[in-house]
């Protein structure tokens, strides 16, 4: 008795809800019927596994969480409905402000709310500190986060205000397990701060499907070397990924503001994001003196119409004013039309860099230049990549270390880079869609010892090498094999023909036709379509069969090559054949076939068959147990009905 009380207990512990509105009051229950008024005491007094709703409306508030989860047992603070609208509103109070603070707690899920109006130097959105972990801040809106309330308040480096911040300030508890998914974060003056930034002692961590847009300086930011950490070998963002975001107009009239940055990160992985109208669409850097960004890997993003370079890499004046980057890779991404402001930037930009390699990317500009390095980068390899200017192969220019090549095939005979490398259009589909046509010369043309990483997919999600070697940029060009069919096979059942087919491939395109025949003279008719997208099985219901068919599949790729399926055939006297009663304590009737040769079978739950038996119009299945048995009746090795029955003795 005491376990079972023990279970009933957790049980109702992780299941227990709690409710907020703004006609509730603190003195309540926190029931739907007696909820809090304050966000603030839910964050006081939630327990672990339960669910706090907030009801719709504005909540003037800065909130600190005093309370946490455990594991397997998450706290979620959530709206009450998908159609509440809930604001957390700081006031524009143009002091301070953090809407809200979670310092030293644990599994905590934070969804679906909107957090503004946090106006005042070193006012935040939403910040997460200390040894806090695992922590889920998913689906949000946060929206104007500023320094100042005058919007003419000049830049300083002492301005500064963050939308959703972690910062890593314990020496000794690492922030881990946090995951920043699908939030979208807009209209912010952050000053010299970021948008959304992860710094200090932070792992393990997932920046994804965040839309960040209309910022006065860099989107994303994985940082480290700052100081958050007093422990100097800890503070570094590290071991995390940043996949799936887009952010544009983020952008700086007092600093080189990129839509992503990793400024003194390490052992990161930022793949499959979009960056355009920014100041830089991607970089990787290190501001502090003596130290390094390292083991970062930027591969299958997009970057477009940003104002300098599409990517930048390396320490922008080491070793006196900056660190270095060191151990990175640049592989697969997709670049056009970037340096729109010009300044002599290119697509890409190196400045000093040690043992990193750039390849397999499309870098394609709507000037001349393409390419600038500086101070002379150790270990640099460039290669495997596509160029093209609106000009010729003869006009582009490269700014190599000071030495400026016009024309492609003197860069790289000057400089040894690129051996391998096309002057080329890569024919994207568009100027902001730049996936590759059929036509593109990017395909087949990576680096033939290229090897995918663990994980590894194109910007669309898709498996790399699909035609042999990998494709040059962020899209892999995908490959239709013909449709390769497993099995085709149907049965009758209440007087329709059902028909079950399974292929080898996900990812096919084209379609199937059904097609029917009267008895093997007659002429094929197509009786459905069925496109053949993302699945392994497939279904076709003839609700009017004839009493003799056949069946078969017409199977047409995307290339519009056709193959067709083995033939079947199916009998259907339209539903004469009658097994009965549904429901019985031992005995089931057959009627309809009197005077015709068939045979019946009766299957077990597990598909096991527990009865073979020709010409037999009654079924006794009084030796088996109590539960649904399923009887089919075949003519001609033909199913002409199978129905399910309930044995209840």
């Amino acid at each position: 008795m005491a376990f079972y009380s023990l279970f009933f207990y957790a049980t109702s512990l992780c299941s227990q809800s709690f409710y907020v509105s703004t006609t509730g009051n603190n003195a309540n229950a926190g029931t739907e019927t007696q909820p809090w008024r304050t966000i603030q005491h839910a964050c006081n007094s939630a327990t672990a596994g339960s669910t706090v709703y907030i009801k719709q409306g504005t909540y003037t508030e800065n909130i600190w969480v005093n309370v946490s989860g455990t594991a397997g047992n998450y706290i979620t603070f959530t709206r009450y409905s998908p159609t509440d609208v809930v604001v957390i509103d700081g006031g524009s109070t143009n002091t301070q402000t953090e809407l809200l603070n979670i310092a030293d707690q644990s599994y905590l899920k934070f969804s679906g709310l909107q957090f503004r109006n946090a106006v005042g130097n070193f006012s935040k959105g939403i910040v997460i500190r200390g040894s806090s972990h695992h922590i889920e801040i998913s689906q949000n809106t946060i929206d104007n986060i500023h320094f100042s309330n005058n919007a003419a308040d000049p830049v300083t480096s002492a301005k500064n205000a963050n939308a959703l911040l972690v910062y890593g300030d314990d020496a000794v508890n690492t922030i881990t397990n946090i995951t920043l998914d699908g939030n979208t974060i807009t209209n912010c003056r952050t000053g010299f701060s970021e948008a959304l930034t992860v710094n200090g002692n932070v792992s393990d961590f997932e920046v994804r499907n965040n839309l960040i847009h209309d910022i006065t300086n860099i989107g994303i930011d994985i940082a480290g070397h700052f100081g958050a950490c007093p422990d100097p070998s800890k503070d570094q963002a590290r071991n995390g990924k940043v996949f799936g975001n887009t952010v544009y107009k983020c952008r700086s009239s007092y600093a080189v503001s990129a839509g992503i940055y990793v400024d003194g990160g390490k052992d990161l992985i930022i793949e499959r994001n979009t960056s355009y109208q920014c100041g830089r669409g991607f970089e990787i850097g290190c501001e502090n003196v003596g130290k390094s960004a390292s083991n970062v890997t930027l591969r299958e993003n997009i970057a477009y119409a940003n104002d300098q370079a599409g990517i930048g890499i390396g320490g922008y004046n080491y070793p006196s004013g900056s660190g270095k980057v060191i151990n990175c890779l640049v592989h697969n991404n997709s670049l056009y039309g970037n340096a729109v402001l010009g300044g002599g930037y290119g697509e890409l930009l190196v400045e000093y860099t040690e043992n990193c390699s750039i390849k397999n990317n499309i870098f394609s500009a709507t000037s001349n230049r393409i390419l600038t390095t500086t101070l002379n980068s150790t270990g640099l390899t460039i290669d495997y990549n596509l160029w093209h200017t609106t000009g010729t192969a003869a006009t582009a220019t490269v700014d190599f270390n000071g030495t400026i090549y016009t024309g492609f095939t003197s860069y790289k005979s000057g400089t040894g880079q690129d051996a391998h490398s096309l002057f080329a259009n890569p024919n994207y589909f568009s100027t902001t869609n730049l996936r590759i046509q059929t036509n593109s010369p990017a395909i087949n043309a990576g680096d033939p010892s290229f090897v995918v990483g663990l994980g590894e997919t194109d910007f669309d999600g898709e498996n790399r090498f699909q035609l042999g070697r990998v494709d040059i940029g962020a899209d892999e060009q995908s490959v239709q094999l013909p449709i390769e069919l497993l099995s085709f096979t149907g049965y009758t059942e209440g007087g329709k023909n059902n028909l079950i087919w399974t292929i080898t491939q996900t990812e096919l395109g084209g379609y199937f036709d059904i097609e029917r025949q009267d008895g093997q003279q007659g002429q094929w008719e197509t009786i459905g379509r069925i496109e053949a997208e993302k699945s392994l099985t497939f279904n076709f219901c003839d609700k009017n069969p004839l009493t003799h068919a056949y069946y078969r599949l017409k199977m047409v790729d995307n290339a519009d090559k056709i193959t067709f399926s083995k033939i079947i055939g199916l009998e259907n006297s339209k539903g004469s054949i009658v097994i009965y009663p549904s429901h019985t304590e031992g005995v089931v009737f057959i009627d309809g076939l009197q005077g015709q040769s068939f045979d019946v079978q009766v299957f077990d739950g597990q598909g096991r068959r527990l009865i073979f038996a020709k010409n037999t119009y009654n079924l006794d299945l009084t030796p088996f147990a109590n539960g649904a048995y399923q009887i089919v009746v075949q003519r001609n090795n033909h199913i002409v009905q199978s129905t399910k029955v309930v044995l209840q003795k």
